[in-house]
């Protein structure tokens, strides 16, 4: 697992386990189909994001396509990093 991945999934994990959740996030969690995460967490990670990896998100990019499991959200950073 890379650093991204790896700094993204503990955030979501860290998260969810603040509300209560006791399944492992991993890269391949579905967070919108298991409500791993609410919509306020959901911006809350992209603010997580654009703070540590220093990235401007588009948001264009906000879509369910790219908040659907960890490793789609990694997708979406490195993205951003690569323009």
């Amino acid at each position: 697992m890379g650093d991204i991945t790896e700094a993204i999934v503990a955030w979501i994990g860290d998260t969810a386990k603040q509300r209560g959740a006791t399944n492992e996030v991993t890269a391949e969690t579905r967070l919108l189909d298991d409500q791993v995460l609410s919509s306020v967490e959901l911006l809350n990670l992209t603010f997580f994001i654009e703070e540590k990896f220093d990235a401007k998100l588009d948001p264009a990019e906000f879509v369910p396509e790219n908040f659907e499991t960890p490793n789609a959200v990694v997708a979406m950073v490195e993205r951003s990093l690569a323009t």
